[in-house]
């Protein structure tokens, strides 16, 4: 007899949904299940070893995810006034990193005062009064709004030029700690993946007839994989954060970080998880209500906002949609590639059948395990198959009093003989290459212990089995080893298809959502080191979808091997998907990239001081190329004071394409200073000659060679 199997609901309640610990409800004593294979996970290692040579393969490039737009006074520009503060104004908004702000004077004492100020994007710092002339050095490192430290520095002038000070620039990320930050997004990524995958398929989709204990340590395998990313996230976040080696952490920075967003991100992560830890425990029991439910993914809503958070879209031009659509995003690939990674490891591992084994039979109601002293009569019943032949040998239940005729009442009622013989083959008794398996734990524990405890009480005495009797029967009936078989693969697949059709939704449309706001140019997709990685990891993803495709397929034709081996396939490649997450963490948006390359570099004019026996002379052309330049003059005595010129003479040449001397006409501002416009047609290096007059009888000339592009 053949039976249509729905992939209903109501069919799946009692393969799938029975409550844990139904297979034991009918006894009160602890029982010794049977030996299981162990599931050994190998993909999955190999898949998460592949990510992370991916990972280390792949060297992010040491460009800031915020860049210095503007500066005032500005880089190379030499002001005659004493400025009050320096205003720096970035692409994006930025938090300063303290005491690695400074204004150093030629002097090399520190000319800054009080604490730097940021407002967005605007960085103040504050001057003291009485500024000495000379060249100063400006040196920040501030944090952008997606946690990356953006370092860097200029120098400008004030009255004068002068030998710049010595002090070195901030500090670039040392690559031990950057390449570690990786990592640690890495071991999130898989830890999260791991934890919401197991969580996901012990509640929905697990057949309440294997054991839970693997998928369990999994799940705890994930929580712990999350809290270590997390941990290390906040330690690593110090030295990233000031420019310092990996162990070179003071408490005054590990406060600073703590204090900042992303470490308050990560705090709330770690409680999260905390809280999650105990909540979780209804659902992998198999026990939980909608109210366990809905606060479960309350938590996880919570925990996944904390990724977005301390990332790239907090940085974004909308961060309120860029944070939102990003923790959709990760929650849809972590139930879809979780998913995956449990449908690997366990459910679709080859299924074992249960073998009972003599010592789990039943003899005059005593369970003849290796502590019985008196065991009664075994017995095995062979059943000849009408039509086949074959000869299957089956456990009997034998008992003193009732004789075999109670075997075939205790059988589920499945069992069927054809053309007369006993009821002894269950109708899922099944393997594809010709050995007939029993699964008499194809009806669930719970209906199979209950059915046999109802046979046994309608027999010819009325004896009821014993309680060691049922116990031993629900070990018979219970977990076994492997992983599940044909029908609950085919009750389990159109499910989690389901499941997965939603999850691969939220994925593609949070991930163009996202793709726009951070790419937002085709040019940008193409051009930029963002945009390369992004196209690679949607390449990657079409791939899982079509190893998915093929292993539906042979689901659909019964070659169990293929869908294992395409399932593989999709977890070691979502695998290097996770590694390609990481390093797109690490990496500037594709939007920033393009902005910085589009916005020209901060303009150093070209300013030269030039000496004669009589003046020293501050020249100033900005900004230096070809087309209309301010020339300004500064003249200054020996001693670096102010000096009054009676008479001031320009000229502009370029011998190498033959212009002859142009006199540029100059207005006067004070007795030193004068301006005047000058045209530079052609490119090259025009030669000025300044001719100053400072008395009747005193006078010198000197020449700049300007460079002109």
């Amino acid at each position: 007899m053949t039976r249509r199997l729905s992939c209903g609901r109501s069919t799946l309640a009692p393969v799938l949904f029975a409550p844990r610990g139904a297979e034991n409800s009918v006894t009160s004593r602890p029982m010794r299940e049977p030996r299981t294979v162990k599931p050994t996970p190998k993909h999955v290692v190999l898949a998460f070893v592949a990510g992370l040579i991916v990972l280390f393969g792949w060297q992010a490039p040491a460009q800031a995810h915020a860049a210095l737009t503007k500066a005032t006074p500005a880089a190379g520009t030499i002001v005659q006034e004493a400025p009050k503060q320096v205003v720096l104004t970035f692409s994006e908004p930025v938090a300063p990193v303290n005491d690695k702000i400074q204004v150093i004077g030629p002097d090399g004492k520190r000319a800054d005062t009080g604490k730097p100020e940021a407002n967005g994007a605007v960085l103040t710092i504050r001057l003291k009064d009485n500024l000495v002339r000379g060249t100063y050095l400006v040196s920040f490192r501030v944090i952008s709004a997606d946690s990356h430290p953006v370092p860097g520095g200029y120098t400008f002038s004030y009255g004068q030029t002068s030998t710049a000070p010595t002090q070195a620039l901030p500090e670039e990320v040392d690559n031990t700690v950057r390449n570690l930050i990786g990592v640690a997004k890495y071991v999130g990524y898989v830890g999260l993946t791991l934890l919401v995958g197991a969580v996901f398929v012990l509640t929905l989709l697990w057949p309440a007839r294997l054991n839970r204990r693997g998928p369990v340590k999994l799940m705890w395998a994930g929580f712990g994989l999350v809290t270590l990313s997390t941990l290390a996230s906040i330690y690593l976040q110090v030295p990233y954060t000031n420019g310092t080696g990996l162990f070179e952490v003071d408490g005054s920075a590990f406060s600073d970080v703590m204090a900042s967003r992303y470490g308050i991100a990560l705090l709330v992560r770690l409680a999260v998880l905390a809280v999650a830890a105990i909540m979780v425990r209804p659902l992998i029991q198999g026990t939980s209500t909608v109210v366990d439910r809905v606060l479960v993914v309350i938590l996880a809503g919570i925990g996944a906002m904390t990724w977005p958070l301390t990332g790239h879209p907090a940085g974004s031009p909308v961060p309120a949609v860029s944070v939102v659509t990003d923790a959709l995003h990760l929650a849809g690939i972590a139930v879809w590639l979780g998913g995956l990674v449990m449908l690997v490891t366990f459910l679709l591992r080859p299924a074992h059948p249960t073998i009972a084994r003599p010592e789990l039979s039943l003899a005059g109601g005593q369970a003849l395990g290796a502590e019985s002293e008196s065991p009664e009569t075994l017995a095995e019943s062979s059943t000849a198959n009408g039509e086949g032949g074959a000869h299957q040998t089956l456990p009997a239940v034998s008992n003193a009093a009732s004789g075999a005729s109670e075997v075939r009442e205790a059988l589920p009622e499945e069992a069927n003989a054809a053309g007369g013989a006993s009821e002894a083959l269950a109708e899922e008794a099944y393997a594809a290459d010709g050995v007939h398996e029993t699964l008499a734990a194809e009806a669930s524990p719970a209906s199979g212990a209950s059915g046999a405890a109802e046979g046994e009480a309608e027999s010819g005495d009325g004896e009821v089995a014993t309680e060691e009797g049922r116990e031993s029967q629900a070990v018979s009936t219970g977990a076994a080893g492997g992983g599940a078989n044909e029908r609950e693969v085919a009750a389990i697949l159109p499910v989690w298809s389901r499941w997965a059709g939603v999850a691969i939704a939220v994925v593609v449309l949070a991930g163009v959502v996202s793709a726009l706001i951070e790419v937002a140019t085709l040019t940008a997709l193409v051009e930029t080191t963002y945009g390369r990685l992004l196209i690679a990891k949607v390449a990657l993803v079409a791939v899982i979808l079509g190893a998915a495709v093929l292993a539906r397929k042979s689901v659909h034709s019964g070659q169990a091997p293929r869908v294992r081996k395409f399932a593989a396939i999709e977890v070691t490649t979502a695998a290097v998907v996770l590694a390609v997450t990481a390093a797109l963490t690490q990496t500037t948006p594709a939007r920033t990239a393009e902005a910085i390359a589009k916005t020209p570099p901060v303009q150093a004019v070209y300013t030269s001081t030039l000496d004669s026996s009589l003046f020293k002379l501050t020249v100033e052309v900005d900004p230096g190329k070809v087309g209309n330049n301010l020339v300004h003059l500064y003249a200054y005595d020996k001693n670096g004071q102010p000096l009054k010129v009676v008479e001031w003479k320009v000229t502009a040449a370029l011998p190498s394409a033959g212009v002859e001397p142009i006199e540029v006409p100059m207005l006067k501002l004070t007795d030193n200073h004068v301006t005047g416009s000058l045209t530079l047609p052609t490119p090259g290096d025009w030669q000025l000659r300044f001719t100053l007059r400072i008395s009747d009888f005193d006078q010198d000339t000197v020449t700049a060679t300007v460079p002109v592009k």
